[in-house]
């Protein structure tokens, strides 16, 4: 029985030696996207010309886009290719019966949810960081100018506390 069918059907392995399969499957897949990301970052940064400025870039609290994506790729590539794996080796040799993937017209609505969830996320990311910079700029004064100064609105909070 595939993989997709036991899902829906709420199974579960049917054996604790399958179960571990299907765990040695998700790892070889992340360790090989590991891989494959290394290999991605190599000549996305061949081909930039920073290929010496790896380390460093990997040390930045904002790498590159080109660095975020090939390391992106390489990992979803490293799980994709496990998922091909586990078909071929202990699956019926069809991703999509194993797998269980189809798609339905109603699908669709996750694309505009999806990216609407991107902005969103970038909207609540703003006043994060406009604290974390105020409390950065703030760190050295005294503790009633950060909390308990009227006109910052938690001062109530502490009052109330």
């Amino acid at each position: 029985m595939s993989l997709g069918r036991q899902l829906d059907a709420d199974g579960v392995p049917a054996t604790r030696s399958v179960a571990w399969m299907w765990l040695l499957y998700a790892g070889l897949g992340f360790l090989g996207g590991q891989v494959l990301a290394a290999v991605f970052i190599g000549v996305a940064a061949a081909i930039s010309g920073q290929y010496h400025q790896i380390t460093m870039l990997s040390k930045l609290s904002e790498p590159p886009t080109w660095f975020v994506l090939s390391t992106l790729f390489g990992l979803w590539g490293g799980f994709l290719g496990a998922a091909v794996l586990a078909s071929r080796l202990r699956g019926s040799k069809h991703l999509v019966a194993d797998l269980g993937l189809r798609f339905r017209w109603i699908d669709v609505i996750g694309i505009p949810i999806g990216v609407a969830g991107q902005y969103l996320i970038v909207l609540l990311y703003v006043p994060i960081a406009q604290a974390l910079s105020q409390v950065a700029r703030l760190r050295y004064a005294p503790a009633d100018t950060i909390i308990m100064h009227p006109t910052r609105w938690w001062w109530i909070a502490a009052a109330l506390d």
